[in-house]
């Protein structure tokens, strides 16, 4: 039986330390912009800010995604350009898994 081992990198495959290792070398350059100040740090409540300000903006854009589809279906409807429950079905079942 092979001894366990405490080191890291014998508990992630070569894979995840790439990544682990690209990680470490961003961190590594940002800390560097912030300590020679190439880059000014903005105070967390000010990203707190915008980051509710953008999920505000994609929630909005996505519910008038969701009332423009809805409008559109609602005059197929009236035009009686429907399709049975079989139909979508059928064409769900078609659709490419992303």
């Amino acid at each position: 039986m092979k001894p366990q081992s405490n080191n890291p990198a014998d508990t992630v495959d070569s894979e995840e330390l790439d990544e682990l290792t690209i990680l470490r070398q961003m961190l590594d350059r940002r800390y560097h912009e912030l300590v020679s100040g190439k880059v000014q740090p903005v105070p967390g409540d000010e990203v707190f800010a915008r980051l509710r300000a953008k999920s505000a903006a994609r929630k909005l854009d996505d519910q008038a995604t969701l009332i423009a589809g809805v409008e559109r279906g609602i005059k197929q409807a009236n035009r009686s350009e429907t399709m049975s429950h079989e139909e979508v079905l059928q064409r769900v079942s078609q659709t490419p898994k992303s």
